[in-house]
Parts: structure tokens; sequence; C-alpha cells
């Protein structure tokens, strides 16, 4: 019962870290930066394409979390401080998307450090399990195109994420 209140809470951490996401993309835009695709084009096709894209999304999170969890065990083994460790991690992501936009760099730093920071968290302290889920629900508000216009040709597909997330985070 408490691994599934864990997993409930930590959608929240989800929502937050794919809030970041969004504010950099925002951020880096209005410094000139060119606007990154990142849609998942079987999101856009239907009932059908909205199903493959979740069944999708499901253990490439899980792929990820388990990525994370090995490469935050060898820098706890490297470092010896959970700490450390965590912050070494963070910086390595951080560094990364210094490196990806170029047009903002201090910006893409700050918010890479605060979205990774969140995910490295709910890592730390609640475990795999928890980054799984919690990774879905980023996946999820990032991946599908989220829109508060219900007249648009894809707001079903903004519609569906949205309730598969809310549905996830309300306790049973």
């Amino acid at each position: 019962m408490r691994a599934v209140r864990i997993v409930l809470g930590v959608c929240d951490f989800g929502m937050a870290a794919a809030l970041a996401a969004s504010l950099r993309q925002f951020a880096l835009l209005r410094f000139g930066s060119a606007p990154v695709p990142a849609v998942m084009p079987d999101a856009l096709l239907g009932v059908r394409g909205a199903a493959v894209a979740f069944l999708a999304a499901v253990p490439s999170c899980v792929i990820q979390a388990l990525i994370w969890f090995v490469l935050i065990f060898v820098l706890r083994v490297v470092l010896r401080r959970d700490w450390l460790a965590a912050g070494a991690f963070v910086l390595v992501y951080v560094l990364l998307n210094v490196l990806g936009y170029p047009a903002a760099p201090v910006t893409g730093a700050l918010f890479a450090a605060v979205q990774t920071g969140l995910l490295v968290f709910v890592m730390l302290r609640f475990g795999l399990l928890a980054l799984a889920a919690a990774s879905f629900a980023y996946v999820l508000l990032i991946l599908f195109p989220i829109t508060a216009d219900f007249s648009a040709w894809y707001a079903g597909a903004s519609l569906s994420a949205v309730i598969a997330v809310a549905v996830i985070a309300s306790p049973c």
C-alpha cells in the first residue's frame, strides 16, 4: 500500500519536471534558439496511435530509469557520498544540455538542473519504481501535444495524456 501511495505522489514530480522542460523550451525560444519538435507522431494518429504511444512510453521509461539507476550507482561507488553522486549526475546532464543549446547556455543549464534535480531526488528518495512512474508522467506531458483549445485537431491526444496522468496520480 505504501508503494502505491509513493507512485501516486511522485507523478507530481514528473509533472513539475515536464513544466520545467516546457518553460525551458519557452525561454530558449525567447533567446532565439530554434524550436525542438518533441511530439510523438504516433500520438497524433487517433485513439489507436495514442494507445501505441502509451504502450511505447512504458518500456522506454523503465529503461531510462534503469540507466539512471546504474549511472547513480557507479557515481555512488566512485564518489562514496549520495549527495556528491547526485550533484555529479545533475552536472553531467546540465553539461549535455549546455552543449545542446548554444544560443542560451545559462538558461538551458538552469532549467536542465531543475528538471534533472527533481527526477534524481525522486530516484534517491523513493526508488526505482517511483522514478519510472515520474518519468512516465513526464514523457506523457512532454511528448503528447498539450493544448487547452479543444477545437484543435489534436485535442483528443492532449486530453488523453492529461487524463492518463490524472488517473495515475489520483488516489484509488
